[in-house]
């Protein structure tokens, strides 16, 4: 399988999942320059009676933050992003318009 195909693959999975009614999906595109916030992975959970938790992931391990400063300053980094980021309708339009280009 040559990478075109793999890319295509990978293209019609966002379409596929950004089809659920759970999954927002942006791109941020080069154009949108490098991001002022952090990049690396964390998932917030936020519990109905207990406060929220960030959890990261680095190449050491995870990590459970309950620090509020800390799960403010990441929310703050995802708000961020989520601004510079192309609208869910836009990022659809240009995966649909990349996966067009790998499979010519």
């Amino acid at each position: 399988m040559g990478g075109a195909e793999v890319m295509a693959g990978q293209l019609e999975y966002l379409l596929t999942a950004a089809a659920s009614p759970h999954i927002k999906l942006q791109v941020m595109p080069f154009s949108a320059g490098a991001p002022a916030a952090s990049t690396r992975p964390f998932i917030v959970l936020r519990f109905t009676d207990s406060p929220t938790v960030l959890y990261t992931e680095t190449r050491a391990g995870g990590r459970m933050h309950d620090s509020a400063h800390t799960v403010d300053a990441a929310l703050d980094d995802y708000d961020l992003l989520r601004a510079h980021a192309l609208s869910p309708d836009r990022s659809l339009t240009l995966i649909k318009n990349l996966l067009k280009e790998y499979r010519a």
